[in-house]
């Protein structure tokens, strides 16, 4: 998960309006996010500001429409913004939304995200791995028993 998002589109697609959207939240939250995203200088937000907004504009989007939020590799996210993500995880199933993260085992990102619900996830078993791969190409299996 990268830190950094170019959005592209041609004039009046609507770049300046999605980034503009955080404009509905109360000023001490866009007052955090703005400062949090580098919109505009000064001291580092409160980050309990920063998650209550964050939780304000996805609780907003789930109230629209059904909403997913998939954090995929969260281990390799910045301790601040796992700490965000995992303040939403927390409030946001009252509002509608869905949260998924990925992450390895045994990884900073575990503290963040304890009290989370989880679900282990292990191997297949060979009988199913070998149906998995009958259902591929050729090449894809060769490919799978090189590495």
């Amino acid at each position: 998960m990268s830190g950094v998002l170019v959005l592209r589109g041609d004039p009046g697609i609507g770049k300046t309006a999605l980034l503009s959207h955080s404009g509905c939240l109360p000023p001490p939250q866009r007052a955090a996010l703005d400062t949090a995203f580098g919109r505009v200088s000064g001291p580092a937000p409160d980050r309990f500001l920063v998650g209550l907004a964050a939780l304000t504009l996805l609780s907003a989007a789930a109230a629209e429409r059904p909403l997913l939020v998939l954090g995929d590799d969260a281990h390799w996210v910045d301790r601040e913004s796992l700490d965000v993500l995992a303040f939403v995880g927390r409030r946001l199933h009252a509002d509608g939304g869905v949260m998924l993260f990925g992450v390895r085992d045994r990884t900073a990102a575990e503290p963040a995200l304890s009290g989370l619900p989880d679900h282990r996830i292990s191997g297949l078993p060979e009988q199913d791995a070998l149906a998995l791969l009958a259902e591929r190409s050729e090449a894809y299996v060769d490919r799978v028993i090189a590495q």
